[in-house]
């Protein structure tokens, strides 16, 4: 699944099934390197590392402490779900940005 979206969403490098000990570490040093980090996850082990991510994405399925870590909560456990969220997040900057 993190590949499918990653494909439909553009990025480049995607790293899924992390240790629950590495995803802050991982997280950290690809900012480090100046890159933006979106993060997807679900359970208390991901909590630290989608605080730490530029975007981070919580199944509403999930933990409590993922879902108010992050900074879209997809309502059902289908991480598919980011790309209609990412999706609508243009499409909002957009109109914004031409009411301006």
């Amino acid at each position: 699944a993190a590949a499918h979206v990653a494909s439909e969403l553009g990025i480049g490098e995607v790293m899924s099934e992390v240790m629950p000990a590495d995803k802050v570490d991982v997280v950290t040093r690809l900012r480090s390197d100046g890159s933006r980090v979106a993060m997807m996850g679900d359970g208390v082990n991901d909590a630290a590392a989608l605080q730490t991510a530029d975007l981070s994405i919580a199944m509403g399925t999930g933990t409590d402490v993922a879902i108010a870590a992050s900074d879209i909560i997809c309502t059902r456990g289908d991480p598919r779900l980011a790309v209609d969220a990412l999706s609508l997040a243009h499409a909002t900057d957009r109109t914004i940005r031409q009411n301006l």
